[in-house]
């Protein structure tokens, strides 16, 4: 993933919903996210891309009653695209769109960008969009007509937390 240009972000959310299951969220990262970045992508409107997920109370600008997650996405606007052209490209399930004020190194907190080999902050969003990334292959690679299996979830995360010699659970996987 490459090295976004932090002056060029825009944000945007999309509703998962109430649902305590993990199939809602995976059917938006499979039928909603993926095919908006491949698209997105394919017409060379964005470069950069990440997504977390939050409700009213972590960030979402939504109203005091609505109990909703929603997926908070962002992206890197190509150079020579202006935020009105991204949002003209981008579906009715994207709400609150809002350029992304000035990034700082709170941004990353607590993690420390300075022990990176390049310290900027924008290389500690490159690696968080590569996390973004993974995910979404992750999601995207299991089928679309059964749930994701949780002990799928487990399995590679325990392959990156081995990789990076961090365990991440010892319950053993049914």
């Amino acid at each position: 993933m490459r090295t976004p240009d932090l002056s060029r972000l825009v944000e945007t959310f999309v509703r998962i919903g109430t649902e305590g299951s993990s199939d809602r969220h995976f059917h938006v990262l499979r039928n909603l996210i993926a095919p908006l970045i491949r698209d997105l992508r394919d017409h060379n409107l964005i470069g950069w891309f990440s997504f977390l997920v939050h409700d009213r109370n972590s960030g979402v600008p939504t109203t005091l009653n609505d109990p909703a997650a929603y997926l908070h996405v962002r992206f890197e606007r190509m150079p020579g695209v202006d935020f009105e052209t991204l949002v003209s490209a981008l579906p009715d399930f994207c709400v609150f769109t809002q350029p992304v004020p000035p990034v700082n190194e709170r941004s990353l907190q607590p993690a420390d960008h300075t022990a990176l080999i390049a310290p900027e902050v924008a290389t500690g969003w490159a690696l968080f969009g590569a996390s973004s990334e993974w995910a979404l292959d992750l999601a995207c690679a299991h089928r679309n007509d059964r749930p994701l299996p949780v002990k799928n979830l487990r399995q590679f995360l325990h392959y990156l937390g081995n990789q990076l010699l961090i365990r991440t659970t010892d319950i053993p996987m049914p």
